[in-house]
């Protein structure tokens, strides 16, 4: 089922963050400093629902969602917009999914694999029955929909998880999730309402925030040797000039010295030279724009 994205104040994206996977383009580093900022904002809000769910976040506290919300879905657009076109959201049903440990990690790395190879990117949570559909199903809210609903419709049915594609992209006539259970056809241990307090939860975001980390290292250490590189670089560069002109100003310093400066019969010529030769560069320069300066004026 296709329906216009999902909206800032929608309480359905990212309510399942533990169970989720976010796929987007990471072929540049600006992309992949993207995928590695929104990874993190997903963890800091993730980390304050389950503190609501625990007590120890007050209730009125919020938890951030709406500004990642508003964020990412910017970025989506901006996404759909270079790829011609446009974010919007999928619900697949998964009647039959089983809440595992294996069946959740399965989910999230095929799943997420196959979206990216195939420019679907957005985010992908796995919801229990709801108000809208009272049924188990995948929620995809991002560019490309049409493709994503048929690629993960595919793998649920590839993997047992719904009886047929149209039955998973929810063609009328197919029974709900409510439907089954009373009928006996599916065992209602598939209805399971998740926790995000599951083994699978933790793990996987445990997993990602080592990722960033990770990430973070990787990069202040290519800088660091970036910088190094590049100070070796201009100094290698310059040393063959900067010896060249050390030499250059000693060879005039030397001629200069050997030559008999007419002064004033009080002063001596030899300290003239012994100052010559005493002097710094710096010094030198000085003193002999002076001198010319002299000789022009006269």
């Amino acid at each position: 089922m296709i329906q216009k994205a999902r909206g800032e104040d929608s309480q359905s994206l990212l309510r399942e963050i533990a169970y989720s996977c976010l796929v987007l383009p990471t072929e540049t580093q600006a992309e992949r400093d993207s995928d590695i900022y929104f990874l993190r904002q997903l963890s800091k809000v993730l980390k304050a629902q389950r503190a609501k769910q625990e007590g120890t976040l007050s209730s009125g506290c919020k938890t951030g969602a709406k500004k990642v919300r508003i964020e990412l879905l910017e970025y989506l657009r901006q996404i759909a917009l270079k790829q011609g076109s446009r974010v919007q959201t999928a619900n697949i049903y998964c009647r039959f999914f089983k809440f595992t440990e294996d069946n959740l990690v399965k989910f999230m790395l095929e799943v997420k694999d196959i979206l990216r190879k195939n420019g679907c990117f957005g985010f992908t949570e796995i919801h229990p029955q709801d108000r809208e559909l009272l049924s188990p199903h995948i929620q995809y809210v991002g560019t490309n929909a049409d493709k994503a609903e048929a690629l993960i419709a595919d793998w649920l049915v590839k993997n047992g998880f719904e009886i047929s594609i149209e039955s998973a992209i929810g063609k009328a006539g197919e029974k709900r999730g409510y439907e089954l259970l009373a009928s006996g056809e599916i065992d209602s241990s598939n209805l399971v309402v998740m926790s995000l307090e599951g083994a699978i939860a933790k793990q996987e975001w445990r997993d990602r925030e080592e990722t960033i980390r990770e990430q973070e290292k990787k990069e202040l250490e290519q800088k660091e040797q970036e910088r190094k590189a590049l100070e070796e670089e201009v100094l290698k560069e310059l040393e063959p000039l900067l010896e060249k002109n050390r030499a250059r100003i000693e060879a005039f310093k030397q001629e200069l010295s050997k030559i008999t400066i007419k002064t004033p019969k009080k002063r001596d010529s030899s300290k003239i030279r012994e100052q010559i030769n005493t002097m710094s560069n710096e010094e030198f320069e000085k003193h002999t724009q002076k001198l010319l300066l002299r000789k022009r004026r006269r």
